[in-house]
């Protein structure tokens, strides 16, 4: 899917916050696609929030009742403080 050989000819966007509706509504921070699909989530905190937390929300975020089909294609999930 991705064209190591020719870097410039794949296709990569970077959504600064993507809301996602369901059961309840979600919004994650930056999200990286490759041709369209979501490969990378990040969850970003202050300072004084710590990592722990950025990585329980992205945990819950996963559930259910949240946006589980949402993150299916994602393949790094990064929490940081």
């Amino acid at each position: 899917m991705i064209d190591r050989e020719d870097s410039p000819a794949n296709q990569f966007a970077v959504a600064a916050e993507v809301t996602v509706a369901g059961g309840h509504n979600k919004r994650s921070d930056p999200v990286l696609y490759v041709y369209g699909i979501a490969i990378s989530v990040i969850e970003l905190k202050r300072s004084t929030v710590s990592v722990g937390e950025s990585i329980a929300q992205n945990i819950s975020s996963q559930q259910p009742h949240f946006i589980r089909p949402a993150p299916a294609t994602v393949q790094v999930v990064m929490a940081v403080s």
